[in-house]
């Protein structure tokens, strides 16, 4: 439950506060995550369900990690947003307009992420991967994003 939280307040709030440079334009650039060969959420929830309570502390660091890969992009879609606003609070209204549309592009993504934590509490691996911060830490910082989220 605390790692799905922390996900869902990083995508509104948290995220806007990673540093990032300006390009000559003054656009700020994120630093992008590539989603390398990882299956897809979908895919995590429905292996960590049916094979998670078997899994060793290592496979659900590998299956916690895919997930982060594949909820970057939405993050780093609301990071954009977010520096938009602070850049120029004066657009908030077509900001908001677009955050929409984003949120409807990653409809369903919360409830797959509350299906993986309830795998992963329900295994005692799981639950030890879902609580190890230092091990969430050195993920981030790998995978480019936040360490505040």
């Amino acid at each position: 439950m605390i790692f799905t939280a922390a996900l869902v307040m990083s995508l509104c709030f948290a995220s806007c506060k990673q540093q990032s440079e300006p390009t000559k334009d003054g656009d700020v650039k994120t630093e992008a995550v590539e989603k390398q060969d990882v299956p897809s959420l979908e895919e995590l929830v429905s292996k960590a369900k049916a094979e998670g309570a078997n899994w060793s502390i290592d496979q659900w660091k590998e299956a916690s990690k895919s997930v982060l890969i594949n909820v970057a992009p939405m993050l780093n879609a609301i990071k954009e947003l977010s520096d938009k606003i602070e850049k120029n609070p004066d657009n908030v209204v077509s900001v908001l307009t677009e955050m929409e549309k984003k949120q409807k592009e990653f409809e369903g993504v919360e409830k797959l992420l509350n299906e993986f934590e309830a795998a992963a509490e329900a295994s005692e691996n799981g639950k030890a991967v879902m609580s190890d911060e230092a091990w969430e830490k050195e993920v981030k910082k790998e995978l480019g994003l936040p360490d505040d989220f």
